[in-house]
């Protein structure tokens, strides 16, 4: 009898995922720390590593909420985004549900791109070593979606 072989290659990556949202109070499931002031509950997620995923999934969501991602990689390096997936609430000029990419650390910095609906399979990079990922629905059904970033000295907004 033959033996199968297999190997298996481990990525060390942040990942945030949000598997549920209750009504009363911000209650969320994360394989991340929550901060103090947590992501979409009026603070905003720090993810300082070169590379990670951020991730939501939810299937139904009770009440509007915000939710906002910094993420932070060295100095000389740009962030680079790619969409593996994204399926949230779509309506009219996006005001059913939105992720905005910012060029900073705020929502003061150049946005470089709003998406609603199902979109995928995007590159974003940053003109410097910070973005913010800012996250809208209202409540509603929604898969959610997948962002992979990583630290590059790639070109700008791709």
């Amino acid at each position: 009898m033959a033996k199968i072989l297999t190997a298996q290659c481990f990525l060390l990556a942040i990942m945030l995922v949000i598997d549920r949202v209750k009504t009363q109070g911000d209650e969320y499931n994360s394989t991340t720390p929550l901060y103090p002031e947590g992501p979409c509950s009026g603070g905003t997620g720090l993810l300082r590593r070169p590379e990670g995923q951020l991730s939501m999934r939810t299937t139904y969501i009770s009440v509007d909420m915000t939710c906002q991602w910094k993420i932070e990689v060295d100095k000389d390096k740009r962030v680079s985004l790619h969409f593996s997936s994204i399926d949230i609430i779509k309506c009219k000029q996006c005001s059913c549900g939105k992720i905005n990419i910012y060029d900073g650390s705020d929502s003061s910095a150049v946005m470089i791109k709003s998406i609603c609906g199902n979109y995928s399979h995007d590159n974003i990079t940053s003109s410097g070593n910070t973005v913010l990922v800012y996250y809208a629905a209202v409540s509603g059904n929604t898969l959610g979606f997948m962002i992979t970033y990583s630290s590059t000295q790639g070109k700008l907004f791709t």
